[in-house]
């Protein structure tokens, strides 16, 4: 059954009271290494993720598409790059909201989304040379 814990204890609270004062530049740090992979594997079979112009994305997930998203894992693990499937199922696939919602037809794009998606790892500190060694297991996925 569906449920929630959104507690917070004063310790973990007064970390993240810290950690907020380095928000900013941390996203503006991701959106720098989302720049950097959207040039460099633009002329891949690797879907990325896109900006709207009048959108301030802060990528807390670099999430790529591949129709071949297990061989791509298997592909980028093989050559020490970690990947990670946030969302393996769509929410009407999720047995706990099952008969919670109504659609008018098959949410085929969101099952086709849980299907072939993996996270490309970004975060504020990711090294350059690391960036660089995921970007050319990428370009060198068949």
């Amino acid at each position: 059954e569906a449920g929630r814990n959104e507690r917070l204890d004063e310790l973990h609270a007064a970390i993240l009271r810290v950690k907020l004062r380095h928000l900013d530049a941390g996203n503006e740090r991701r959106r720098t290494h989302a720049a950097r992979y959207r040039t460099a594997l633009a002329d891949t079979a690797v879907a990325l993720p896109r900006e709207r112009p009048d959108a301030h994305h802060v990528y807390h997930q670099f999430v790529s598409r591949s129709e071949r998203r297990d061989a791509l894992r298997e592909h980028l693990a093989a050559r020490e790059v970690p990947t990670l499937v946030h969302y393996p199922l769509a929410l009407h696939q999720v047995e706990a909201l099952r008969g919670r919602a109504v659609f008018a037809a098959e949410p085929v794009r969101a099952a086709e989304a849980a299907r072939t998606i993996a996270s490309l790892p970004i975060y504020p500190v990711l090294p350059e040379s690391h960036q660089a060694q995921v970007i050319d297991a990428v370009r060198s996925f068949a």
